[in-house]
C-alpha cells in the first residue's frame, strides 16, 4: 500500500477520507478539492508570466479557498500561512514533481483531449461531466497504462535524444519531439 507523508501524519487513499477542507491557525476551512482548482492552480504555479511569488498564492488561496482568502484579507490569517496549507493541499498525496529542469513532458491545457480520451478509455470516465478529488485524479493519471496514447506522448516529451548513438535515429526522435511539443502559452491563466 502506497502512503504519504501529509503534515508529518502517514495518509493512505485507500483508508482516510480526502479532505475537502484545512485547518489554519484552528479554524476549519473549506477547499475547492475538485480536479478542475487541482489543474487552475497546476496552470497558475506554472505561469511564467506571474513573477510575484505572493501574488502567485494570493491567487492561489483565492482560487483554492475563498474563505480563506477572506481570513488573509481580513488579517485573521498570514498569507504565508494560507499558502502552507494551499501547498499542502496542492501536494499531498502526490509523489514529488517531475525534478524540473527537463523538458515539461505534460500540460492540461496543451493535452487536454489525449487526457479526457484516456480518461474515458481506461476507466470510463467523462471528465467533462464527472467530479472527482484532486488527489484521487492525480493517482488515476499517474496510474494510466504506458500503451495508451497520454503516456506515449509524455515518455516521447521525456526521451533525451542525446542517449541515442545512432544518427538517424536521433533525427527521427527530435522530428517526432518537436510534433508533440508543448507549445510556449501566451496569455493569463487567470
Amino acid at each position: 500500500m502506497t502512503e504519504r507523508s501529509c503534515k508529518g501524519s502517514t495518509f493512505s487513499l485507500l483508508t482516510a477520507s480526502l479532505p475537502k477542507e484545512v485547518e489554519v491557525g484552528g479554524e476549519h476551512y473549506p477547499l475547492c478539492f475538485d480536479f478542475r482548482c487541482g489543474i487552475l492552480l497546476t496552470e497558475l504555479f506554472t505561469d511564467e508570466e506571474v513573477f510575484d511569488g505572493g501574488s502567485m498564492m494570493r491567487l492561489a488561496v483565492k482560487l483554492l479557498s475563498p474563505t480563506l482568502f477572506e481570513a488573509v484579507e481580513d488579517g485573521r490569517v498570514s498569507l504565508a500561512d494560507a499558502a502552507s496549507a494551499v501547498k499542502d493541499f496542492y501536494f499531498c498525496g502526490r509523489q514529488a514533481g517531475s525534478g524540473g529542469g527537463g523538458e515539461k513532458v505534460l500540460d492540461f491545457a496543451y493535452d487536454d483531449e489525449r487526457i479526457l480520451a484516456a480518461f474515458r478509455m481506461t476507466y470510463g470516465i467523462d471528465l467533462c461531466t464527472e467530479s472527482l478529488h484532486w488527489w484521487v485524479f492525480m493517482a488515476l493519471l499517474r496510474g494510466l497504462p504506458r500503451d495508451c496514447e497520454l503516456m506515449r506522448v509524455m515518455s516521447l516529451r521525456a526521451t533525451d535524444p542525446s542517449l541515442i548513438a545512432d544518427d538517424e535515429a536521433r533525427r527521427r526522435l527530435r522530428r517526432a519531439k518537436a510534433a508533440v511539443r508543448i507549445p510556449k502559452k501566451k496569455g493569463k491563466v487567470l
